[in-house]
């Protein structure tokens, strides 16, 4: 479940101070030639933490709790386990900048500074020799949702799939996704656990032999069936229909209990084709995902025989769908994705055959007369489009080329990592197309060179944040987001948590005009979309940044009260 609600949060959250050509991946950790190796710290230099975690509805100590201190030169990480006072102490911290962070069973993470759960906590900076010793983590229990699953006529569903259900922004999209699910037992009975306080939507799938399986040799019928199509608390099939349940901090939420209702269904038949004309061993999953569904997770799978790639999806609803399959073969991965209209018949006898595979070549070329350690630099490739496809990495070579092997033949998003401090993507070509405006399209094959040219003189921002009353605000979420002209550009947007004291820097800037906002609380990701935008628009501080430039704002924050809730829909 953790996993999952990781995964989500990626794709939800682009880079922070970082170079993104657009799309979200985890950062570089190679460091530039000319950076000498750190000294070492003097014995009188070293820092040391102290504190105490405690539960935040009742106060009392916690013990085991997993604290984890990040950053400082080298950004390293030290940890220290609680006592059964609650207390930890984290030693041999050299001075700089940490970010501070708190895990146990049964609470929801915790981040020092942080506004809220699954909110950025705000950077703590030590001075060389400084101990502190006053620090206090109060973590928020987690709660439990409960209830049971009946079929039509109100007997017990064993095997159905529970998710609970929150809006939050995905690629710069306000959908539903789940942070929490559960499968109910022979009682029809299920128990999500480990969730943060808050408004969720519950939703139950259940489909036969949950989906997916080998396909069996049955003669196919074009008539269509009643099915059980993914059902929401208390008993309809539209989400938009659903009503919602608030969770409070360490609440066990009983008696959720969920009807399913039986709709028109149809099945979903077909082979995907090898295209290496053989029965060997070929591995394949096929997705149908909602066409621009406001449901993230809500796709049906279906598996493959192994020898003819045959695959049924069952129990599918009418509708817009994206179809995809992905193909492992003993050397290469391919994937095809086709738009798929599904109507009140079965659907047999469909044909997916995957694209060859694409070799793409290019170089990583540095402007200025400084050397640069090239092979530190990561350079992936991101699908884009509604269905999030993965993405193709290549390392650098020394000499600043690099290879996709095994690419499929799709449109994707650039995006590099591991640049030195200062350095900004300049441009980057493939052929006569502009990457960085249009992005890489690779459906007509990889014919040609990818040239990324980088510079050391992007721009740096260094600011603070002043709340109404004029006092420093720590942990304000601070947003460097481009002219209008160039929304749709992920890779110029940068986020920065201000820190203990207000302050915030961003290095690497490209050049170009730009807004700058800072919010006491915003969700992940809610500023890449245009609507979330608009009503802050004259709250937003104008900034133009030029190769080189050093530009020093201040910001006032915008109030939590001033954010429109966006926990709801």
């Amino acid at each position: 479940m953790r996993f999952t609600w990781f995964v989500l949060l990626c794709l939800a959250l682009p880079a922070v101070a970082q170079v993104v050509v657009p799309g979200s991946t985890p950062p570089g950790t190679g460091q530039p030639a000319t950076i000498p190796p750190p000294q070492p710290t003097r014995p009188e230099d070293i820092c040391t933490l102290e504190g105490q975690v405690v539960n935040s509805l009742t106060g009392e100590p916690l013990k085991k709790a997993q604290i984890i201190a990040q950053g400082g030169p080298n950004n390293s990480s030290h940890g220290a386990v609680s006592d059964a006072g609650g207390r930890f102490v984290i030693e041999s911290l050299d001075p700089g900048q940490y970010s501070l962070s708190a895990e146990r069973n049964g609470f929801v993470d915790f981040r020092y500074g942080s506004h809220g759960p699954n909110h950025q906590g705000a950077p703590l900076v030590l001075d060389p020799g400084q101990h502190r010793r006053d620090l206090v983590f109060r973590m928020i229990p987690q709660g439990v949702i409960t209830g049971k699953v009946v079929d039509e006529d109100g007997e017990p569903v064993e095997g159905a799939q529970i998710s609970a259900m929150r809006y939050m922004y995905i690629r710069g999209k306000r959908q539903m996704a789940s942070p929490g699910s559960s499968s109910t037992d022979d009682q029809g009975e299920y128990r999500i656990f480990g969730l943060e306080p808050g408004k969720y939507y519950l939703s139950a799938s259940y489909r036969t032999s949950n989906g997916m399986g080998v396909v069996q040799d049955r003669k196919p019928t074009a008539e269509a069936s009643q099915g059980y199509a993914p059902t929401y608390f208390p008993g309809t099939n539209d989400p938009t229909a659903a009503t919602p349940v608030q969770l409070t901090a360490g609440s066990v939420l009983g008696s959720i209990d969920i009807k399913l209702r039986k709709t028109r269904t149809v099945r979903i038949r077909g082979h995907i084709v090898n295209p290496d004309g053989a029965e060997s061993t070929m591995f394949a999953f096929v997705t149908l995902m909602p066409k621009d569904s406001l449901l993230f997770n809500n796709a049906a799978r279906g598996s493959t025989r192994a020898r003819d790639g045959a695959f049924e999806i069952r129990d599918v609803v009418p509708g817009s769908y994206v179809l995809v399959a992905r193909w492992q073969g003993e050397n290469a991965r391919r994937m095809v994705r086709q738009n798929l209209d599904v109507g009140n018949s079965n659907l047999d006898d469909l044909n997916l055959v995957p694209a060859p595979p694409v070799i793409l070549k290019g170089q990583v070329r540095a402007e200025g007369s400084a050397e640069v350690n090239l092979a530190a630099i990561q350079v992936l490739l991101s699908g884009r489009g509604p269905v999030f496809t993965g993405n193709s990495f290549s390392p650098v070579a020394n000499d600043g080329s690099l290879t996709f092997e095994n690419v499929n033949a799709d449109s994707y998003s650039l995006i590099v990592r591991g640049l030195p401090p200062g350095y900004f993507v300049k441009s980057a070509r493939f052929g006569d197309a502009d990457v960085l405006e249009s992005g890489l399209d690779l459906t007509r094959g990889g014919a040609g060179m990818l040239d990324i040219l980088i510079n050391p003189n992007g721009g740096q921002i260094d600011g603070s944040v002043a709340d109404p009353r004029g006092q420093m605000a720590p942990g304000a979420a601070v947003v460097l987001v481009p002219d209008s002209k160039h929304r749709e550009h992920e890779e110029l947007f940068q986020h920065a948590m201000t820190d203990t004291s207000g302050h915030f820097t961003m290095k690497g800037v490209t050049p170009g005009d730009y807004k700058l906002f800072a919010w006491e609380e915003v969700e992940a990701g809610a500023y890449l979309n245009p609507e979330f935008l608009e009503p802050y628009e004259n709250q937003g501080e104008s900034v133009t940044i030029r190769e080189g430039a050093r530009e020093n704002v201040q910001l006032k924050v915008i109030p939590a009260d001033a954010t429109p809730n966006n926990s709801g829909r």
